[in-house]
């Protein structure tokens, strides 16, 4: 079921790439497209100024209902989603289920380790041929992350980050959400869409930082709301399973959990502060994305 699921989108992908190359959905390129496919204008100054700030800023003060609300709109898809980059990236069969689990294969093909690494060669090239410097970053990471899972670190040293990847996840891909908002991405509306993406990925990500931040005091009980995580027998979780089966400690869960929370907001703020930067130094009959 996951190598027939995993084949399909991967089809569903290919088609994607090739007809935006091809120019059928708006524009010439894989990773910046013209204006032609935009409705809606990426340089209003003032709109892209306040909305990443404030979205976070309502995502702080809103966690408690994003918690419950945004529980199936956006965290748990983005938590599957995290959990199959891993198994991609170690060459392994996966497919994500947005509202429910992940399918994965625990053994390594070499199919899918030269399917994505071919892909991300892809991607490294288009984002130097482009000079799209933040897809290059990007698709550099994802080297790197590839080289280490699939050749590197042994099934031992992969399978305890392959768990915690669900709750990185919802950290790490909503901080790569919230910088696409200030960039053209290929077709499908973006330009209307980063709106409503953007606004969810800063609920998540402002929701899981200050959530990870309220369980410092104790973490072995405060985790799961009471429930103590050496003791558990939620085994399906994966917080319990880092600590009973792969012997993290609830504190080292909590402190890195919440040192790559900072990380990421760090990340947010760094770029923001570029496009701040970027868009009140250009000249007035400048045109384009500010970033």
């Amino acid at each position: 079921m996951a190598r027939f699921l995993c084949l399909t989108t991967i089809v569903l992908v290919i088609c994607f790439v090739v007809k935006t190359r091809q120019g059928e959905w708006g524009g010439g390129g894989m990773l910046e497209l013209d204006d032609r496919s935009h409705r809606l204008p990426f340089d209003t100054v003032g709109v892209n100024a306040f909305a990443v700030p404030l979205a976070l800023l309502l995502g702080w003060m809103f966690k408690g209902v994003w918690a419950v609300i945004g529980f199936f709109l956006f965290r748990t898809p983005v938590h599957e989603l995290g959990h199959s980059i891993l198994a991609w990236l170690r060459g392994c069969w996966s497919f994500p289920f947005p509202w429910a689990f992940s399918f994965y294969d625990p053994e390594p093909s070499m199919l899918v380790t030269a399917i994505v690494g071919l892909s991300i060669g892809y991607g490294l090239w288009q984002a130097w041929a482009e000079r799209a410097h933040s897809a290059l970053a990007l698709f550099s990471a994802l080297a790197a992350g590839w080289v280490c899972c699939a050749f590197v670190l042994t099934k031992a040293q992969w399978e305890p980050l392959f768990i915690y990847a669900g709750c990185a996840g919802e950290i790490v891909l909503s901080t790569l959400v919230i910088l696409a908002f200030y960039h053209r991405l290929p077709g499908l509306r973006w330009d209307f869409l980063r709106y409503p993406l953007m606004a969810a990925a800063a609920f998540t990500l402002a929701g899981a930082v200050s959530y990870w931040a309220s369980v410092q005091p104790d973490p072995e009980t405060m985790i799961l709301w009471g429930d103590k995580l050496s003791q558990s027998r939620d085994h399906e979780n994966d917080f319990v399973r880092l600590v009973q089966d792969w012997r993290w400690t609830p504190r080292q869960l909590a402190d890195r959990s919440l040192l790559l929370g900072k990380v990421c907001l760090g990340m947010v703020l760094a770029y923001y502060a570029r496009f701040l930067w970027v868009a009140f130094s250009r000249k007035p009959d400048d045109s384009g994305a500010a970033a």
